[in-house]
């Protein structure tokens, strides 16, 4: 079934990119590098650097494309719908869920990265002990978890409300000017080159050539002003959806040169550690923004490209991916718990947990949330389960 203007790209775009956090956590178990308090996890007995290339890869790439569509799609909803619903919207189907989700998703994390640390050092009393340390410690290191992305959308869905209302209350002229000056910097064909130069001040300016992830609840944060970058961008991007075909123009391009700075990038600080302390940030700096970028718009083209029809696979795993997104962290981390005493390659123990995860993941979705008061709350309706209902889902209708 085809929907008029529907831009069906931004569905399997927002599919893939959920899937990819999947993957980042199903891998990162797996990989050599120590991530602190990130994940505090690590398979004692299989590992392999492969996994921290895919884990730094997808984090670099994932999160920028996830903010910039959830922009793009806020800014749908502020210009069609009005500044009331829009802002109501975001309340129903950011806030309420993510303060939701953290209220029962906290406890469940907490307990199952315990489990599978005390899987690890074969203690016996593994209830009594989860419950001592919950007891202990828990609520000590309260954090938004793998829910800091709702987070950081509740607070950029409110300034870019907020900004937009006090233009067109200033004066009726700014937001189309802002309009016409970044459309124009957009259509150029060293844009992202561009756009990078934001992300590299600030990668800078923060002595830094990553931006990493940030699970904590202050917004004083240099990571958040990256995000919001992206995040902007998508917003402001919608204003120029008629000339989005501009991004089929270099795709391939974009992507392959992104994806090869990015490995230049991770050689570099490979081969140099503490690159951050010495002149060689700001090189390392500039590789990492700009690959950054070239990717968002490559990745972008090449789904426009390859994935701007109707498919119903496509649909009901775009409606999917909320509840994919909410519940997938403890499925996964127990999985690789179970499988911590298994003598087994570590490409097969990641294969195992990806696929069992999905398998739980979608089960439940189909048969406990799709046709639910939870698929309501989440996706704003309920569906019929099966995958021959996908089309029944409304033009635009996205959660985030």
């Amino acid at each position: 079934m085809q929907i008029k203007n529907r831009i069906y790209a931004i569905d399997t775009l927002r599919a893939a990119m959920m899937f990819l956090v999947v993957v980042a956590h199903a891998s990162i178990t797996y990989a050599v590098t120590n991530f602190g308090s990130n994940w505090p996890i690590k398979d004692p007995h299989n590992t392999n650097v492969l996994f921290d290339i895919l884990v730094i890869f997808v984090q670099t790439f994932s999160m920028p494309v996830f903010f910039s569509v959830s922009g793009f799609l806020a800014a749908m909803l502020f210009v069609e719908q009005g500044p009331e619903k829009m802002i109501l919207n975001r309340l129903k189907r950011i806030v309420l869920p993510f303060a939701m989700g953290l209220l029962i998703l906290y406890p469940v994390v907490f307990n199952v990265f315990t489990y599978f640390i005390l899987t690890v050092s074969h203690n016996t009393s593994i209830l009594s002990a989860s419950i001592e340390a919950f007891k202990n410690s828990a609520w000590k290191n309260f954090s938004t978890i793998h829910l800091w992305f709702l987070y950081f959308l509740c607070f950029f869905c409110v300034g870019g409300w907020a900004i937009s209302l006090l233009c067109e209350k200033i004066s009726p002229k700014i937001s189309p000017k802002i309009s016409m000056y970044f459309g124009a910097i957009f259509r150029l064909r060293l844009a992202p080159v561009l756009f990078a130069g934001v992300t590299y001040q600030l990668l800078c300016a923060q002595g830094k050539v990553f931006i990493y992830r940030y699970a904590g609840f202050s917004i004083v944060n240099g990571i958040v002003f990256q995000y919001a970058c992206f995040f902007g961008f998508g917003w402001l991007l919608y204003h120029q959806k008629k000339h989005l075909e501009r991004f089929k123009k270099d795709d391939w391009l974009f992507a392959i040169t992104g994806a090869m700075l990015f490995i230049v990038h991770i050689a570099i600080f490979s081969m140099k550690p503490g690159i951050e302390k010495t002149s060689g940030l700001y090189v390392s700096a500039a590789l990492y923004a700009v690959s950054i970028w070239l990717f968002v718009f490559g990745t972008i083209g090449l789904f426009l490209r390859f994935f701007n029809t109707y498919s119903p696979v496509a649909r009901y795993i775009s409606d999917a991916s909320y509840w994919i997104y909410l519940v997938h962290l403890p499925i996964v981390v127990f999985f690789q718990a179970m499988l911590i005493s298994v003598d087994l390659n570590p490409f097969l123990k990641f294969l195992i947990v990806i696929s069992a995860t999905f398998i739980v993941v979608l089960i439940t979705y189909n048969f406990m949330v799709r046709n639910t008061f939870i698929g309501k709350f989440l996706n704003g309706k309920k569906y019929a389960p099966g995958l021959l209902n996908a089309d029944q889902a409304g033009a635009g209708r996205l959660s985030v």
